[in-house]
């Protein structure tokens, strides 16, 4: 992730099958249609809320190959900067 996604800090997962990870600015909802269009499957945190819930954290399942996981990590990187270029920051 620090490759493709380096303004993001994840935390190390404390158990489970997915990270957590707080979006640096911006809407999760919005990067996850993004993500779809680069052919990655994301969740924002009101999918998992059962109140509301701030808009600014997406899951990442880490239960593939990690061949699978690299080219995702790398797909996500690149709808992130596609998302970013919509908030009118650069890259």
């Amino acid at each position: 992730m620090a490759e493709h996604l380096p303004e993001w800090t994840p935390e190390p997962p404390r158990g489970g099958l997915s990270l957590w990870v707080r979006l640096p600015t911006g809407s999760a909802a919005a990067l996850v249609r993004t993500a779809a269009t680069h052919g990655v499957s994301i969740a924002g945190s009101a999918a998992f809320a059962v109140a509301a819930s701030p808009d600014d954290h997406i899951r990442i399942p880490f239960t593939a190959p990690d061949d699978v996981l690299a080219e995702g990590v790398r797909r996500l990187g690149a709808a992130w900067r596609e998302y970013r270029q919509t908030l009118g920051m650069s890259s």
